[in-house]
């Protein structure tokens, strides 16, 4: 497959909790901005933003979101890397959307430093940031958040990538580990693609 692929073989990943572990580097922050932050455990979270418990202080949710370096730190999700890899190598156009944090002011050069080491150099050029991921086309997009909304109709196929905040979605179909990519995308895409 040539440099353009068709719509219908546009895979496009989230990456904050799908390939890389967010909120696991932003809790770090949190309790390195304020030593009292009341941390949610990641299996309590009832939701993305459910950040704090009783009594947060929003200025320290702010600091530590806004921590520079915090994106280029973060671990990558296990086996994420190999499949997105895997994925190319099976002929799918493959691309990393993934939205900013507007106050953080490192956050779009982390992104791409992160990309560069953890999945390679080529990949960077792979990597779209956009604050609006429905005015980007593909046939279908794995993220984490629940519901996606933006400006448009989206191109893309909703897969959710499973982590316990999410758990009470029934509505979408997700994906619970980098492992079951080929059951769970490639039903999505096109039947052209075969």
């Amino acid at each position: 497959m040539g440099a353009q692929h068709a719509r219908d073989t546009t895979v496009l990943v989230d990456m904050d909790e799908v390939i890389a572990y967010y909120l696991e580097g932003l809790d770090r922050a949190l309790v390195a901005a304020d030593p009292d932050y009341p941390l949610v455990p990641h299996e309590e979270r009832t939701g993305y933003a459910h950040l704090g418990g009783p009594g947060f202080n929003p200025e320290s949710l702010a600091a530590g979101m806004n921590t520079p370096g915090l994106f280029r730190n973060l671990r990558p999700v296990e086996g994420a890397v190999e499949v997105l890899r895997e994925m190319a190598g099976e002929g799918l156009n493959v691309l990393v959307v993934t939205t900013p944090t507007y106050g953080n002011p490192t956050c779009v050069q982390d992104k791409y430093e992160w990309m560069d080491r953890h999945v390679g150099p080529e990949w960077v050029n792979r990597t779209i940031i956009a604050y609006d991921k429905t005015v980007v086309s593909g046939a279908v997009l794995i993220d984490d958040k629940p519901s996606i909304t933006g400006s448009m109709e989206p191109s893309w196929k909703h897969l959710l990538f499973t982590r316990p905040y999410n758990r009470y979605v029934e509505s979408v179909p997700r994906i619970e580990k980098w492992e079951d990519w080929k059951q769970t995308v490639l039903p999505l895409i096109e039947p052209s693609y075969a």
